[in-house]
């Protein structure tokens, strides 16, 4: 089932074609393999765990052992000096298919941050189309995109992913095609008309195959940079990978996933802000994609943890934010969370950033 989710949810971000079917794969940087050796049982511990895990703090702690991967924030491409395909017959046939009908082959092409991803990318004559051969590890099978650039860091495309794929938006600029190569390039000719009709119809612009790799890095930024204004996934998007087994995935999994995204997310901001780099106290980044779980628990935690607190305090400082999160967006509840609380534990705004969000970096109060 973790493999089901981990190939969707991949496979939907590399190929939502409304800003970036030619995202390079946003594989989980852990391992479908090294993940699936052990969730289960994980899995199981955490949910039971998770069932009853009110401490006397009245604080919700998750087992640090059960780690659902998020993508990268941003990936950097690199071109392979080596042979990184194996003979591998379907790959092949496509490669031979696309390098007769208007393709040149630029190469092949690695990721460093997803270092199982491996490319292989051709343009067109006319630099219009780019067409890649991706394999998003050795467990997945191949799949093609032929996408194309919009600029103002839009693109858009047609492509093949796995069927356990979240639906396009409905602005997506381009298509899913529910076939497979392995029973022969057939779906190739409808998926590149397609390609070819949509680039003319929205003003493609040409792709700089000198700047390929960068082609690809920015599309997985502005992809990236979506997700985090969304806050992540949502639960709808998650229960649509799975489909038939949506029913075993339990509301304290999906709750997991959507915090890992969250703690990825806020790590990302906070390393973007250069006014925080020297502060050596932990720090809280809040935008309004933040999850109001997630600073409940974030913020109880703490407070939990590194003051001196009695537990109906710590219960009041709950009350307090769940209430602002009922009526404000997550930045302004945060921010009037600050004067409500004992001087001696109030965090202080450290920066603000712009892009690719507007958020609050705040740092917490040292234990005392």
């Amino acid at each position: 089932m973790l493999l089901k989710i981990i190939v969707g949810i991949l496979a939907t971000i590399g190929a939502v074609v409304v800003i970036g079917i030619a995202a390079v794969i946003v594989l989980y940087f852990v391992v479908a393999r090294r993940i699936t050796t052990r969730v289960r049982q994980s899995l199981r511990e955490f949910e039971s765990l998770n069932r009853g895990s009110i401490d006397a703090d009245d604080v919700r702690h998750f087992d640090d052992d059960v780690h659902f991967a998020v993508p990268p924030m941003r990936i950097q491409v690199r071109q392979a000096m080596k042979k990184i395909w194996n003979g591998e017959s379907g790959v092949e046939e496509c490669a031979k298919w696309i390098g007769l009908n208007g393709f040149e082959l630029i190469g092949d092409f690695l990721i460093n941050e997803l270092p199982e991803s491996r490319l292989k990318v051709f343009i067109s004559v006319d630099s219009l189309l780019v067409a890649v051969i991706r394999q998003d590890d050795d467990a997945t099978n191949p799949y093609v995109e032929f996408c194309f650039d919009l600029g103002d860091n839009r693109r858009g495309g047609v492509s093949n992913p796995p069927r356990s794929t979240i639906p396009l938006p409905d602005d997506a600029i381009g298509e899913h095609f529910d076939e497979d190569f392995y029973d022969g390039v057939h779906i190739l000719p409808k998926m590149l008309q397609r390609a070819r009709d949509l680039a003319v119809a929205n003003g493609a612009i040409k792709v700089d195959r000198k700047r390929i790799a960068k082609f690809f890095e920015s599309a997985h930024a502005a992809e990236m940079d979506a997700r985090i204004e969304r806050g992540g996934l949502t639960v709808e998007e998650i229960r649509a990978v799975l489909g038939e087994d949506q029913e075993s995935l339990s509301e304290a999994e999906v709750e997991k996933i959507q915090w890992d995204w969250q703690e990825s997310i806020e790590d990302f901001l906070v390393d973007l802000s250069l006014k925080s780099a020297d502060e050596t106290g932990e720090l809280l980044a809040v935008y309004d994609g933040s999850l109001g779980s997630y600073l409940q628990e974030r913020i109880c935690d703490f407070y939990a943890m590194e003051s001196n607190l009695e537990p109906r305090q710590l219960v009041r400082i709950k009350d307090e934010l769940e209430s602002l999160l009922q009526l404000f967006q997550p930045r302004e509840a945060v921010a009037r969370l600050r004067p409500l609380l004992p001087e001696s534990l109030r965090f202080s705004l450290v920066d603000q950033l712009r892009k690719p969000v507007e958020a609050d970096v705040y740092i917490l109060p040292f234990a005392e």
